[in-house]
């Protein structure tokens, strides 16, 4: 699916940027059966028949006085400007969604070997995927989108020029304000929430004293609960949480930009 995409994408991207002068990463599976007692067990994962997707590389590592944390939504060893924390957190929250689960194992001079397990489904009836109609999901509008993962940000970028759409792209809320300022024919901006230099809801109010009707939507690792405990969830603002498959993207931007 496409969450798992993801899954495999975050993992590899964090392989690459713990060997910054180069290594060896990995990706095996095997089937194997969980039994009570077991090491997945410490994770809460029932007995049964799984597959196993281990991710190794010959990294860094990861320090066991922060290893506990890596999973802790916008937690991140990375600077600032180069991601916000959400990759690790978001591959955790797809497997536990998968009723899986995810285990780490990591030396500073050895490198990290991250094992996903995932429930075995056998025998199973593999019925048609009813595709949603071209007109319902794509377009030729402009759009501005907004994220400081380069993961994310690919992703979108390639789901919605598939479709139709012209992507222009931006690392960060002042970015996206070059952007806005040079091209008047964005119809609506696709932003994260949670970035270095200017975040979310400061691009929104800045981009709204220029062009009031902007259509804007809203990603973010947050739930939708959380963001209006916060404070965002502010009047003509979509919103749509981290992770995502392609069809809740285009979906969602097709119905925002032909809401009148």
């Amino acid at each position: 699916t496409g969450q798992i995409e993801q899954v495999l994408l975050n993992l590899a991207t964090n392989a690459r940027g713990a060997m910054p002068d180069g290594g060896r990463f990995s990706i095996s599976t095997q089937k194997v059966v969980v039994k009570e007692g077991s090491e997945a067990e410490l994770d809460l994962l029932l007995p049964g028949t799984y597959v196993l997707i281990s991710f190794s590389d010959t990294g860094t590592g990861i320090d066991k006085e922060i290893i506990d944390r890596v999973f802790e939504p916008f937690f991140t060893t990375k600077e600032v400007g180069k991601g916000t924390g959400l990759g690790l957190s978001m591959v955790y929250g797809i497997v536990k969604q998968h009723r899986g689960s995810v285990l780490i194992s990591s030396d500073t001079c050895e490198g990290t070997t991250f094992k996903i397990y995932l429930p075995l489904i056998e025998g199973f009836e593999v019925t048609k995927e009813i595709k949603r109609p071209l007109s319902l999901t794509g377009g030729t509008e402009t759009l501005l989108v907004v994220e400081d993962e380069e993961i994310v940000k690919l992703f979108l970028k390639r789901t919605l020029e598939k479709v139709g759409y012209r992507i222009l792209v931006a690392g960060d809320g002042e970015e996206a304000m070059m952007f806005f300022r040079e091209h008047d024919d964005i119809s609506l901006i696709l932003s994260d929430m949670v970035m270095p230099r200017k975040n979310g809801k400061e691009l929104l109010a800045e981009v709204r004293q220029i062009k009031p009707e902007i259509k804007f939507v809203f990603i973010s690792g947050y739930t939708a609960n959380i963001m209006d405990s916060e404070g965002v969830q502010l009047a003509g603002v979509e919103f749509i949480m981290k992770p995502f498959s392609k069809n809740d993207i285009l979906g969602k931007v097709r119905e925002v930009l032909d809401r009148q």
